[in-house]
């Protein structure tokens, strides 16, 4: 399967990103405003390690453009988020339900977009759907291919995916998708 190996990376750094996007959205939904700015933070930089995964250079106005087509294709989604965030309890766990989809969508959205087109760019809702279709395909197979990790190891995946995401310095992204890819795949050889 061609961009296997990326593919695997991408599945660990969207985790990792949906469960700060869970935790961010239920603790912060009732500040108006305040979870979206994290969010689309936290978004800007999966994107970015994404884009280092698959060796895609770096634009600030791309992503920009990538970010703003998401959420006008996810509107409703958004939209619902905002009116739950005012119930409370429920609508933090409904927040963080919704941002926890939100957030697969939008990184496996950019996946298949670099994947397609060789760079990021704005999409439409046919693609918003083509990413969340690969969002469940890749659950799958990265559970599959951690699943055979002794638990020390997968736990490892976790934390380094983590870091990654929470990191501010871009110098340490390659060292850290190297010892992910390490982690998962047990080789370096891999590289392209």
């Amino acid at each position: 399967m061609r961009y296997y190996e990326e593919r695997l990376l991408a599945a660990a750094i969207i985790k990792a990103y949906k469960a700060k996007s869970a935790v961010f959205s239920s603790t912060l939904s009732s500040t108006l405003g305040l979870d979206a700015a994290v969010l689309t933070s936290l978004g800007h930089r999966t994107i970015r390690v994404i884009l280092v995964i698959y060796k895609v250079k770096y634009d600030p106005i791309a992503v920009t453009n990538f970010l703003q087509s998401f959420y006008v294709n996810s509107a409703s989604s958004i939209i619902s988020k905002s009116l739950l965030s005012w119930i409370p309890l429920i609508g933090a766990v409904a927040n963080s339900a919704i941002s926890y989809n939100l957030s697969a969508a939008m990184g496996w959205s950019a996946v298949d977009c670099i994947e397609r087109y060789g760079k990021l760019e704005a999409i439409d809702s046919a693609e918003m759907r083509r990413g969340k279709v690969l969002s469940s395909e890749m659950e799958v197979l990265f559970q599959q291919e951690v699943s055979r990790l002794p638990e020390g190891e997968k736990k490892q995946v976790d934390e380094v995916s983590m870091t990654i995401i929470e990191t501010k310095e871009d110098d340490s992204i390659d060292e850290n998708i190297s010892e992910l890819r390490l982690l998962i795949l047990g080789t370096q050889q891999n590289k392209k």
